[in-house]
């Protein structure tokens, strides 16, 4: 990719006015008179609150009484707790649905503030899932499972190839069907770190498949590297007698999910549990979530088995505010698109592609990446788009030259949809407390993360990733503003801002992260750097801190930051005030020579130069 005549904060100016429409635009849609909803309380279908009966049939009634209204219309749920079992035959993404809500529109479903709670009593089935839907608000409702959708309790004995597991009293069994229909079977230990207020969910992924019953409440687990878990995991996750597991059933399901919706608001939504995504937006537009929560219930090891918010496929207009995240057993927010395979070559302008999780549309914007190396190969738009026994033929209004065709990620080059990769999106005022993976994941374009709090066990608060072939995720972060942020450490071994690919290139067109502005961040009490950026280009970091680490706790030294392979890097105002951090910039060897590498201004820098020729 070429590089931009103008500098990275004229062209991140630019883009400002757009998102802070977007912004307004959400508060204004929120304060503005509204005409009153007919309303339909589900007590008059028959769903009774706290009578532990089965609610699902009431309250689907109610709410398809609702859509079929033809007006704007209102379900009413009292305080208390409803049992909600699957709805027969209804499904998404493959998985069943306790409650489809499918094509309804100007449809609000309403708990109470002091607490309605829809309690999903099959662990695999996804729970509220609207599908083809607009104008749709849910608000003021606690979701969570019974039985929970995973396997707890406390290993027992253990070697490198197997260990012995027993279950809580009030566990699921592990002959239970969801372990059969799972998608994945892997479980990590949930440990308490009282020496920095926190607990600690993994990293270590332990794939398991095989499972033997000892008698009572005890099995017996072989590892399995294949079956989704890391190479060496036993020794890599420190396992020892009487560490807490969680074994989950993870499926390809939800909590909370928005498909192919436009204008849908959810507020004051808490999630428990999940068998799979906490809260998933996929192929959506106009998609804000206000006050929502994924938390760890009483004194359980987990809250969700997958994804805080998965926002997949975007179409725009994301906001994600005052909401908060802990416990899960992955990221708290991923916001990216899939990518389209290039199974079969027609011609420069026409393509055979497997479906998958992606969409295209006339006049989509199409970027296509070289599958060995990553770089950009061209752009177009899609002229038509025809799918057909689980493969799209896709049509370019303009050619793409030298595109190669394969199996799948490893071997045939990606395209991703521009027009779908979540831009604009903003995440701002979010708390990220302790869970498993990443606060926030970015492949996607012209964002805000503004004025959020990570304080995340393993170090992860924002990362901007590329190239990895397992999931394929897109398109490289552009147009991104990390903005007066906190990064809380609590005693974790990854940086705190993270641009990496998984594959490069020698060539300067492989840095594929460009016009990022970092600034007014505060980094307090890491163990780590503060920024750690390579393949990225045409980069502000501005007004940053990094504060009250001391050395007296025996943390090795590190950088405030380091860059590598990057060019068009400023760097203004970095003050560090932290013993741990003996230099505040460490530039790789394969950063751009000179100034077109790296530049600064505002207080000297303590900067170690690997580059050839430097004067360091």
């Amino acid at each position: 990719m070429g590089a931009d005549s103008a500098s990275p904060s004229t062209r991140l100016g630019a883009a400002l006015p757009l998102l802070f429409v977007l912004a307004a635009g959400f508060f204004l849609s929120s304060s503005e008179a509204k005409p009153s909803a007919l309303q339909f309380p589900v007590r008059d279908f028959g769903a009774i609150a706290d009578d532990g009966q089965s609610d699902g049939e009431a309250v689907r009634k109610c709410i398809q009484a609702a859509a079929d209204s033809g007006q704007k219309a209102e379900v009413v749920f009292d305080a208390g707790t409803y049992r909600i079992d699957p709805a027969p035959g209804a499904t998404a993404m493959g998985e069943l649905v306790s409650l489809p809500i499918n094509k309804a529109n100007d449809l609000t479903l309403s708990g109470t503030k002091d607490g309605t709670t829809l309690v999903f009593t099959n662990p695999s089935a996804s729970g509220l899932v609207l599908e083809g839907c607009g104008n749709v608000v849910l608000k003021n409702l606690r979701i969570d499972y019974d039985p929970l959708p995973y396997a707890f309790g406390t290993i027992r004995t253990m070697d490198l190839e197997a260990f012995d597991f027993e279950l809580d009293e009030n566990s699921i069994d592990l002959q239970h069907p969801a372990f059969a229909k799972a998608k994945g079977l892997w479980g990590i230990i949930v440990r308490p770190d009282p020496e920095h207020g926190t607990t600690r969910y993994g990293p270590t992924v332990i794939g398991a498949q095989a499972t033997t019953p000892l008698g009572g409440k005890l099995w017996r687990l072989t590892v399995k590297e294949g079956a989704g878990g890391y190479a060496n995991a036993m020794a890599t996750s420190g396992m020892k007698p009487g560490d807490r597991f969680v074994y989950i059933p993870r499926t390809y399901g939800c909590a909370v999910g928005i498909q192919n919706c436009d204008n849908v608001k959810a507020e004051g939504i808490t999630v428990f549990s999940s068998p799979g995504l906490n809260f998933f937006p996929y192929l959506s537009r106009g998609i804000s979530l206000v006050d929502c929560h994924v938390k760890v219930r009483g004194d359980r090891l987990l809250s969700g088995n997958a994804d805080g918010i998965h926002a997949r496929g975007q179409r725009g207009d994301l906001l994600i505010e005052n909401c908060s995240f802990e416990g899960m057993a992955d990221d708290a927010i991923n916001v990216h698109s899939n990518a389209i395979v290039v199974k079969e070559v027609r011609s420069p302008t026409e393509i055979i592609a497997p479906q998958h999780t992606w969409s295209a549309r006339p006049g989509d914007q199409l970027v296509a990446y070289d599958v060995m190396t990553m770089t950009e190969k061209g752009r177009t738009t899609v002229s038509s788009a025809e799918q057909s026994g689980g493969q799209a033929l896709i049509r370019f209004t303009s050619p793409l030259e030298g595109l190669r065709a394969g199996k799948g990620y490893e071997d045939a080059d990606r395209l991703y949809n521009l027009s779908e990769a979540g831009g604009p999106f903003i995440i701002r005022k979010c708390r990220f407390l302790s869970h498993r993976g990443r606060s926030i994941l970015v492949s996607a374009i012209n964002g805000i993360i503004e004025d959020n709090v990570f304080e995340n066990s393993e170090g992860w608060g924002v990362v901007l990733s590329f190239g990895d072939a397992r999931w394929a995720e897109g398109p490289p972060a552009q147009g991104l503003r990390i903005v007066g942020n906190a990064f809380l450490g609590k005693g974790g071994r990854s940086a705190a801002i993270i641009a990496n690919r998984s594959r490069t290139a020698e060539d300067p067109s492989s840095r594929c992260f460009s016009n990022l502005l970092i600034e007014n961040n505060r980094f307090m009490d890491l163990s780590a750097p503060a920024m750690r950026l390579i393949g990225v280009h045409d980069v502000v970091i501005r007004n940053n801190t990094i504060t009250a680490r001391n050395s007296a706790h025996g943390e090795p030294s590190f950088a405030a930051a380091e860059i590598e392979d990057s060019s068009g890097v400023s760097i203004e105002s970095l003050k560090v005030d932290d013993n741990a951090v003996k230099t505040d910039v460490v530039i790789g060897v394969k950063v751009a020579p000179g100034s077109d590498g790296v530049r600064s201004s505002g207080k000297p820098l303590r900067i170690v130069d690997k580059r050839p020729n430097s004067k360091n």
